[in-house]
């Protein structure tokens, strides 16, 4: 009789946080220091003339606030809006 084969679960399905980005697994990470400006400038892509809520942020890109504060005050440096 042959063995029984079992799926082994992917790092995703084993750590899953409720979180948006455990479901995207080809996005980096939005903390990760060579990740930094991919997400930066998908951020600009996504909102060309408006500045998104921190909200929007954290839901898209599964951030916290304080990363997506930090997004936010560094977006609107380059936009001059401070």
């Amino acid at each position: 009789m042959a063995p029984e084969i079992v799926p082994t679960p992917s790092p995703i399905q084993r750590d899953r946080r409720g979180n948006y980005r455990d479901s995207l697994v080809g996005l980096p990470s939005v903390t990760s220091g060579h990740h930094v400006a991919f997400v930066a400038f998908s951020i600009m892509a996504a909102f060309p003339r408006r500045t998104p809520k921190w909200q929007e942020l954290a839901d898209r890109y599964g951030m916290n606030r304080a990363t997506a504060y930090r997004y936010l005050a560094s977006l609107k440096a380059v936009r001059g809006e401070l």
